[in-house]
């Protein structure tokens, strides 16, 4: 069989290797294909071994060489495209199966992680407000004191909450009172700044923190992303990529033969020797009609089982053999 017809059985066949539904299960019968099936060979005697000379066999070197495949190199090109395109499509589908997948993965892990970021900031701010409570207490009793205090010196509501209107009356007693009322006011200002600025202080550290933990969150998160898409394109090229295309896109490539280096060898003689007798062996299935069986079974998407597995199909499979031979 011709090498070029064989490369584009191959091909064939790895087109042809993969189908949406489950293939039929037949059986054929090889034995009923003078072709296909060859009886075995019987032992027979062998003649006595005579007495071997020693010789010597030299082998010359061979220059490199280009294959000429004509016609063929053409439709085998064409063949490598379509393997190609059909390779690129599937690659995309499945990478893009994969990425769709990871990413949701991750989706799920993200979310988790800032619930758990949530429920930390909720546990801290509850510290913080419980050592603020204290704080209060504390500010609360001074502030109080002074209040009252202002309230005996000019009443309620403060007429004169800035301290803008001195007393007319120079009398000392005048004098003393709204000096203190100002003093008051003062303090009061001063401790309901501080106060306010105790809050303020303790909910920024809590936020601070929460912000900066969203943030490692997000660069963790994002560099698992590209990681994981890259791990999707791998895996899809290796899922994409058989072993039975390389070898059919190694065979179209091959266009020279290398050249090789002469040798030789040299045959030392032996004494005569009886054989012991070869046990009958089945011949094996040439690989034309091997070749031939399985692109049957790919046209007609069927799986080759055992004889009580299957619908017997063996004169089905004849009679398209002869046709398809027929027709290359």
């Amino acid at each position: 069989m011709p090498r070029s017809r064989a490369i584009f059985l191959a091909f064939i066949v790895a087109s042809l290797g993969g189908c949406g539904q489950d293939p039929n299960k037949v059986y054929v019968d090889l034995a009923k294909a003078d072709e296909l099936h060859l009886p075995a060979l019987e032992a027979a005697p062998q003649p006595p071994i005579q007495t071997v000379k020693s010789s010597s066999v030299s082998i010359p070197a061979s220059a490199p060489r280009d294959l000429y495949l004509g016609a063929n190199k053409d439709r085998l090109a064409r063949a490598e495209a379509v393997l190609a395109e059909n390779q690129r499509l599937a690659f995309k589908e499945v990478s893009a199966r994969l990425k769709e997948a990871f990413a949701l993965e991750i989706d799920h892990i993200e979310a988790e992680q800032r619930r758990k970021l949530k429920q930390n900031e909720r546990e801290e701010l509850a510290k913080i407000y419980e050592g603020l409570r204290i704080v209060f207490v504390e500010y609360a009793q001074k502030i109080g004191q002074r209040r009252l205090k202002l309230a005996a010196l000019v009443g309620v509501p403060d007429p004169d909450p800035q301290s803008l209107r001195p007393p007319i009356s120079r009398a000392k007693e005048s004098q003393r009172r709204w000096e203190e009322a100002k003093s008051l006011r003062g303090q009061i200002k001063t401790l309901d700044e501080e106060f306010r600025k105790e809050v303020a202080t303790r909910r920024v550290v809590a936020q601070t923190k929460f912000n900066s933990d969203l943030t490692e969150l997000a660069a963790a998160i994002s560099e698992m992303r590209v990681k994981r898409d890259l791990e999707a394109e791998a895996e899809a090229v290796r899922m994409t990529t058989t072993k039975r295309n390389l070898q059919i896109r190694e065979s179209i490539r091959r266009e020279s033969i290398p050249a090789e280096p002469g040798a030789s060898a040299t045959l030392q003689s032996f004494p005569p020797r009886q054989s012991a007798p070869q046990p009958s062996q089945e011949r094996p299935m040439p690989p034309t009609a091997r070749l031939e069986l399985d692109i049957w079974l790919s046209v007609k998407h069927y799986q080759l089982v055992g004889k009580q597995a299957g619908r017997d199909a063996t004169q089905e499979f004849l009679a398209w053999r002869k046709q398809f031979k027929g027709s290359l």
